[in-house]
Formats: structure tokens, sequence, C-alpha cells
């Protein structure tokens, strides 16, 4: 089972409103990504992603459904991409598309988050890898 809690370290932040973690964009970016191709292998909703928070009015099973259709919406070479520096030579598209993938890994991390911990903050550790852009 993919646990993206147990990859954050807490943050001590005093007056903080919320509960705060640090995660390695090195250690958040290949394991979510991991999952995600993982995921489109396969069938069913990643039970990380299910949940509803209380809210009666949502399916529970809607943020998976929206996460896996914007994963399927790329290519793999997207997401090979993702795991490796922005190279400025792969032209506007292709950095869109690699940008696109981290968003949705990002999220996606996120989200399994947020299931699990009400109100959570999160502070990806800087990484020349996964920068968005060149």
């Amino acid at each position: 089972m993919f646990d993206a809690l147990s990859q954050c370290t807490p943050e001590d932040r005093p007056n903080a409103s919320r509960k705060w973690y640090a995660v390695a964009a090195s250690a958040l970016y290949p394991a979510t990504i991991a999952r995600i191709l993982e995921c489109l292998d396969g069938d069913g909703y990643p039970s990380e992603l299910v949940g509803d928070r209380g809210n009666i009015d949502v399916d529970p099973n809607a943020a998976a459904r929206m996460y896996l259709s914007r994963a399927r919406a790329l290519n793999s070479r997207a997401w090979r991409d993702a795991l490796e520096e922005p190279n400025p030579r792969h032209g506007a598209a292709r950095a869109a598309e690699r940008a696109a993938a981290l968003e949705i890994a990002r999220g996606w991390f996120t989200r399994a988050i947020k299931l699990r911990v009400e109100n959570p903050g999160l502070h990806i550790l800087a990484d020349r890898t996964y920068r968005l852009a060149p």
C-alpha cells in the first residue's frame, strides 16, 4: 500500500494553526509516480485517494477518478521525463507534459495526506531534478 505520510517528517512550527510536514522531493516524486503507473496498469481506484472526509454530498471515489483521468491523459514519456532534470532541448510541449506529470504527482501525494491528517501543511524540500521548468 502507498503511504504518503510515512515519507514525511513532522515540522515544528511554533504558533502554526495546523500540523506541518516536510518531504524530500526525491522521495515524493519517484514513489508517487511509481504508484500512479501501478494504478494505471490496474483496475479500481487507488485506496489512498478514496475518501470524503465526512462530506456525504461527495462521492468518495471522485478525487481518485479525477487523478486517474488526468494521469491517463499523459503519455509514458511525460512520466519518464518527470523523473529527470528538466531539459531545455526537449521543447515547450514536452516540458509542459513533464510539468503536468509533476503536478499530478504532487496533487496525488497531497490528497493522500489530506485524507489522513486534517488541514496539513506540506513543505516539499527543493531538488533540482523536480523543478517544473529549466
